[in-house]
């Protein structure tokens, strides 16, 4: 039995399929069969193509889904990453000392009440700007980088990485203040995009006790000597 498609242009051409030369039946056998494999090849490539695009959109369906439970999982993170940042900063806003914490690039991200009052800047002013920009910190004469009392977190350290006392600091409007420097990271830092956390204790009142002192003593000492 001839192909279909073979048939209709065996017709077309003798006549009628009674016409066909016989001595070339054979040939044309071989011709169908060849149209045969060929359609057998098309249906299977046809529900392969079925099969696929089964799989894809069963696929689709399964990352649409998962990608829904992620992206809540994300806002939920999220909020609570943002109540717990609220309840650090409603803790800080108590502490007497300044609190100043900076991102991985050293960006100001907290600044609590008494770090307004040290450094003469309004939270609104800050938030974001390089800690660079907004304080300066000098040991004598010596201005101290960021680079150095900030390090960024390495190995996951924890702890703390920089101490100084007797800073010299300059704030808004190069207000002067004498401070105590003490610098900490925590161990997720790079989690939380945490560079380091700086607590400045203000001194300058015991400075300028001290400086009271010493003048006393050095009038006192010339006025025995005179």
């Amino acid at each position: 039995m001839l192909h279909k498609t073979l048939q209709r242009q065996l017709i077309k051409a003798f006549g009628s399929q009674q016409r066909i030369p016989k001595d070339l039946y054979s040939l044309f056998q071989t011709i169908s069969d060849t149209y045969f494999h060929a359609d057998e090849d098309r249906d299977l490539i046809e529900r392969s193509l079925e099969i696929s695009s089964r799989e894809l959109e069963n696929l689709n369906r399964k990352l649409q889904s998962e990608g829904e439970l992620i992206e809540k999982e994300v806002e939920k993170r999220t909020q609570e990453l943002s109540a717990e940042r609220n309840k650090l900063s409603i803790i800080l806003s108590g502490i007497v000392d300044a609190v100043i914490a900076v991102d991985l690039e050293r960006k100001i991200i907290l600044f609590n009440k008494a770090a307004e009052n040290v450094t003469g800047y309004k939270v609104a002013q800050v938030i974001d700007k390089p800690i660079d920009d907004v304080i300066k910190l000098f040991d004598n004469a010596t201005q101290i980088s960021s680079e150095t009392f900030c390090p960024m977190p390495q190995n996951n350290f924890e702890g703390i990485i920089y101490k100084k006392q007797g800073l010299k600091m300059l704030g808004l409007k190069q207000q002067q203040t004498y401070v105590d420097l003490l610098t900490g990271q925590i161990q997720e830092g790079h989690v939380f995009n945490l560079g380091c956390i700086l607590t400045l204790h203000n001194i300058s009142k015991e400075m300028q006790l001290e400086e009271m002192k010493l003048d006393f003593v050095s009038m006192a000492a010339h006025e025995l000597r005179t």
